[in-house]
Order: structure tokens, then sequence, then C-alpha cells
């Protein structure tokens, strides 16, 4: 389970040989999917409460994501 505090990036290996590392969780990234979730109840008031949590994760992640390995890199497709 991840933890919501901590100062140094977060590696979770979600496949052998693929990783993807997040950095700390921080006040920023909490903003960018509020700024997401935002952006999409500006263009569509109606939305369900599914389609606002995609995007708040969405943009979690976006923010989050510093770095992967195993996934589409040169290193799996040489």
């Amino acid at each position: 389970m991840l933890k919501l505090s901590g100062t140094q990036p977060i590696i979770i290996a979600i496949a052998e040989g693929a990783s993807v590392t997040l950095e700390a969780p921080s006040p920023r990234i909490m903003a960018a999917g509020r700024a997401a979730s935002r952006a999409l109840l500006n263009d569509d008031a109606d939305l369900n409460p599914d389609e606002l949590a995609l995007a708040f994760s969405e943009g979690i992640l976006t923010a989050a994501i510093t770095g992967f390995e195993g996934i589409g890199d040169r290193k799996t497709h040489v």
C-alpha cells in the first residue's frame, strides 16, 4: 500500500522487469488531480462520479509519474 507521506520517490514493480517511479506525495500532485477534475466539470457539469474519479486519477498520475522501466523502453525492445 502507498503511504501519503514521505520524501523519497516510490518505485512500484508492476511486472517482472517493469516498474514505475512516482514522485513522493505532495500538495502539487493533489492539486493536479483537483485541477483535472475541475477542468472536466467546466466542460460538462452533468458528469457522473466515475468520470470525475477517472479525471482525478489521471491528473494525479500525470503529475506523479517521473519514470518507468521495462515498459516500452529501449532496454526491452532492442
